[in-house]
């Protein structure tokens, strides 16, 4: 899976499965013959999948009833999935309604640019629509988002020289 980050400690590197033939009656053997491989084509056979972070327990965590790996887990897919406000002395750009359903509309108030830039985007950040829009006077647009699965989104407002970022839910 592209730009996964693998959180805790590496794998024992046992990959694939095993085909098991027998040499006689009392004789049996095995050998794997699935190979997997990092993306560069490195075998992960005898290496294993080596962590991005490593983190393991710990028994004072144990004691104290956490899970550092998780905690790790949470603190990363947080910085992560998180957005900066950008620009918040800025006129503000409405989105409504949020929770959306069927249609979501995009207020933008003059901002003095020749253009702008609206994306709609999953959080993992893949763009799902986008436009562009000419002139610079204050606008609405509107997106059908009947399509999208049920999630958060983030809308971003793109300037020469702003940006705005909204989350909104679809419902």
């Amino acid at each position: 899976m592209p730009k996964v980050i693998k959180i805790g400690s590496q794998t024992s590197g046992a990959d694939g499965n095993i085909t098991y033939f027998m040499l006689s009656q009392d004789i049996q053997s095995g050998f794997s013959n699935l190979g997997v491989y990092y993306p560069n084509s490195d075998s992960t056979q005898r290496i294993g999948i080596v962590p991005d972070s490593v983190v393991t327990l710990t028994i004072a965590g144990i004691m104290q009833g956490r899970d550092e790996v998780l905690e790790k887990a949470l603190q990363v897919g947080c910085q992560i999935a998180s957005v900066p406000k950008i620009n918040t002395n800025k006129p503000a750009v409405s989105v409504f309604p949020n929770p959306a359903t069927d249609a979501l509309t995009i207020k933008v108030p003059d901002l003095n640019e020749e253009s702008v830039t609206i994306n709609l985007a999953d959080i993992t950040g893949r763009i799902l629509i986008q436009k562009s829009i000419k002139g610079n006077q204050g606008f609405s647009v509107s997106f059908n988002i009947k399509a999208l699965a049920t999630g958060m989104y983030f809308v971003t407002v793109k300037t020469g020289t702003q940006q705005y970022v909204t989350k909104i839910v679809k419902e």
